[in-house]
């Protein structure tokens, strides 16, 4: 497990499942992992912070469970942070927490998280860090494939501060030999913007930074909706959920992702739950 703080993470993997393996890291002679299956969901808070939680949470982890995947991901927003000069107190923020991660423990999977916006209170993230078990950024290996965690912050530039920039490049050169990385984001990181009538980029840094090293694939799930973009041979997908607490919300977004590559090929699945 590679992490800011060497956080010594157990993994839960369920019988279904005994043909996954992690290991601690990549290297030459070991056998090349061309097939894993994952689950993607996010933006699972409530409509509000004070009372209640997310409507539709149980019916969509039990078909997310149902799935038997081995590795589960949540791309951030899992409950409804803010600050006390908005009303919100520490209790609020934890109530949900106590909520919800315990909700989404009972899934058999090594289950894998990252914060959004909303996992805050005060603008710090240590209470995401007290219930989660994670920091806000950390890799970790399933056989020779490589997953990248980050922690991004869409109001400053390439979405992450100095320190993570420099703790990705070492990451990503340690896992040199990897046979495949991917990269879990809360914000996108393919972002176009008009500048002065032409289309720019705005995350170029970071994306040049994905290419030379070979990056797979990135999910990113602040945005509630389905897309896919390419760039430089990297594939950037809006895996984004919603429609958790209202029923017409229901209909029109995604609750969760089934990933599935194959023999190297890479499938997308949006999946929706009717919520009762």
């Amino acid at each position: 497990m590679n992490g800011r703080a060497g956080r010594s993470i157990s993994l839960l993997i369920c019988a279904m499942s005994a043909g996954l393996f992690l290991c601690a890291a990549c290297a030459a002679g070991r056998p090349v992992t061309r097939s894993v299956s994952f689950i993607i969901f996010g933006n699972t808070r409530p409509e509000s912070p004070f009372q209640g939680f997310t409507t539709g949470l149980d019916q969509v982890l039990s078909a997310i469970e149902s799935r038997r995947t081995g590795i589960l991901i949540h791309t951030g927003n899992s409950v409804y942070g803010g600050s006390e000069e908005q009303g919100i107190l520490s209790s609020d923020v934890e109530r949900q927490m106590m909520i919800f991660f315990p909700a989404i423990r009972r899934i058999p999977a090594a289950i894998h998280t990252i914060p959004g916006e909303s996992d805050s209170h005060n603008s710090r993230l240590n209470l995401y860090v007290k219930h989660s078990g994670r920091d806000p950024y950390y890799s970790f290996n399933y056989g020779s494939i490589h997953f990248i965690m980050l922690d991004t912050d869409s109001s400053i530039e390439n979405l992450l501060d100095n320190e993570q920039m420099e703790w990705l490049k070492h990451d990503l050169k340690k896992s040199a030999k990897c046979s495949c990385i991917f990269v879990i984001t809360h914000h996108p990181v393919f972002v176009e913007e008009k500048v002065k009538g032409k289309t720019a980029l705005r995350n170029n840094m970071l994306m040049e930074l994905f290419i030379k090293h070979k990056v797979r694939a990135v999910f990113s799930g602040r945005e509630e909706r389905f897309s896919s973009s390419y760039y430089g041979g990297v594939e950037y997908h809006i895996t984004g959920c919603g429609g958790y607490n209202d029923k017409k919300d229901n209909r029109k977004k995604f609750q969760y992702y089934l990933v599935n590559m194959e023999n190297g090929e890479l499938k997308i699945t949006p999946e929706r739950v009717t919520i009762q």
